[in-house]
């Protein structure tokens, strides 16, 4: 795949097959210089100056940026310092994230996000300079721990940590921000400087610091839809709702992050993710249609309030969830101190909405529709046929009602089938016009069961009645299911309110 994938500002696109990689270039040397391009792309030289910082050490990589230890030749300090990669640098709508990475984050006063002290991204040489972590990431440590058979950390070093971790971003949603991309990677841990850091060790003895606000959400109209999202998030740490960009609109995004904690608090707790999958499209899928994992079934060790506190965090539903990061942090601290937690109830009219609101109903009614329709014509043809070969009826009566037979086929089934089939490709005329057809066809079971039949009434009134009765009635249940289930696709959702605004 061709690494600058992403359009140009004019519209013009680098995978156009006329333009050469010294087209490229130039472009490129139009937007930023070859040198600023090099260092985004791989480890800058040790030693080497971006502005007053001096790069010591490559530290990693996150969604939009290169991340090196430097040192602050004027504060006389070491910093995390950040440069855009090369396709931040090339697309304008990306350049525009990274800078409001930086303006968001050097705004923000709280000791559990990490502090930027200094950016600049308008210059010849754009970087985000901010506050080192001298314990790594949350997922680097649990992978060094795992490296020498610890896999498991004391739960309440993990659930004290979380919950400072739930501080932080509860603060970042009251400014307004959502960060759409927590994971243990965003997670710094700093060593405690303080007298009870002496007496701790492992998890204990270092202090959370989020990052990484590369993917959020912000009330900012000049921060365009991150749809992009998908392509660089973690997946597994991810709410369902952000794999929907329609559902996603119309949910609190401040609940996807408390998803991602839930993730968080689960994996660390008992060393696999709560969602199962052997593929990238398997966890996806399982995301989406599958319950996740109960604490219980993995780890029987641990209180019942941390199942309790995962599985709401882990809920499908958004509105099944801790309302706040607050909440859950609150939740958190009454596990440690050993008080019941509260969780989260919902009434049976929320949980039936969401579950309504989750089903594809346009494929379930036009499929519904097709296959009902074709079985019961054909059932009503053969059956018809049938009785000849069993003498119920003769030769000329099966061919006096075959006229009928065919016109109720290639008129009221074969609409029927053509409007299901408009309806599962989404089109809500045909999902009105299944509503009005499926209605008119219940007519007829229905002036049945009032001994009037509307066709077929001689073969019916020479019939057994029960004979009679259990063929309307299997009409009855068909028309009626295809009613329902058309008016489930008809039907007009309204769009739920954002308590934090987005920009989309």
């Amino acid at each position: 795949m061709n690494e600058f994938s992403d359009d140009f500002e004019a519209g013009e696109s680098v995978d156009q097959p006329g333009l050469s990689k010294q087209q490229i270039d130039e472009k490129l040397d139009q937007l930023w210089p070859k040198n600023v391009r090099t260092a985004a792309q791989s480890n800058l030289p040790i030693g080497q100056h971006v502005a007053h910082f001096k790069i010591r050490a490559h530290l990693g990589q996150g969604a939009f940026g290169v991340v090196y230890l430097a040192d602050d030749t004027i504060e006389n300090r070491p910093v995390a310092l950040k440069l855009p990669r090369v396709e931040v640098l090339w697309n304008p709508e990306k350049r525009k994230r990274f800078s409001a990475e930086a303006e968001l984050a050097i705004q923000f006063d709280h000791p559990g996000i990490v502090s930027v002290f200094q950016y600049e991204t308008e210059g010849p040489t754009p970087y985000i300079a901010s506050a080192w972590c001298d314990g790594g990431d949350l997922g680097k440590w649990k992978t060094q721990q795992a490296a020498r058979g610890e896999y498991k950390p004391p739960w309440k070093h993990v659930v004290e940590l979380l919950a400072d971790v739930a501080d932080a971003v509860h603060y970042a949603h009251e400014q307004g921000v959502t960060h759409r991309d927590l994971k243990p990677a965003n997670i710094l841990l700093c060593r405690r400087l303080d007298q009870a850091s002496e007496e701790n060790s492992g998890l204990a003895s270092f202090r959370p610091k989020v990052t990484d606000f590369g993917l959020a959400k912000l009330n900012d109209p000049s921060i365009g839809d991150a749809c992009s999202s998908l392509l660089v998030g973690t997946p597994i740490y991810m709410a369902p709702e952000q794999f929907n960009r329609a559902s996603d609109k119309l949910t609190d995004p401040a609940l996807a992050d408390v998803y991602s904690l839930g993730a968080i608090l689960f994996e660390t707790l008992s060393g696999i993710s709560p969602i199962k999958g052997e593929t990238y499209f398997e966890v996806l899928s399982n995301i989406q249609n599958e319950s996740a994992l109960r604490l219980n079934q993995v780890r029987r060790d641990l209180p019942t309030a941390l199942t309790v506190i995962c599985d709401t965090c882990l809920h499908k539903n958004p509105e099944a969830r801790y309302e706040s990061a607050a909440r859950l942090a609150e939740d958190l601290r009454l596990c440690l101190s050993g008080k019941p937690v509260t969780g989260k109830t919902i009434h049976a009219i929320a949980r039936a909405k969401f579950w309504f609101g989750r089903k594809d109903w346009y494929s379930i009614a036009g499929w519904f529709a097709i296959g009902s329709q074709t079985v019961v014509t054909t059932w009503l043809v053969l059956s018809d046929f049938f009785k000849v070969v069993f003498d119920v009826l003769t030769m000329q009566e099966y061919l006096a009602i075959l006229p009928q037979l065919i016109w109720i086929a290639a008129t009221t089934s074969l609409t029927m089938i053509l409007l299901g089939a408009f309806t599962i490709k989404r089109r809500r005329w045909a999902a009105w016009g299944g509503v009005a057809l499926s209605a008119y066809n219940l007519s007829a079971p229905i002036s049945a069961f009032m001994n009037q039949p509307v066709i077929f009434n001689e073969v019916y009134t020479a019939n057994d009645p029960y004979f009679s009765f259990k063929i309307h009635l299997i009409l009855l249940l068909c028309f009626l299911g295809q009613l329902v289930l058309f008016l489930c696709a008809a039907w007009p959702t309204k769009p739920a309110r954002n308590k934090l605004k987005t920009s989309n």
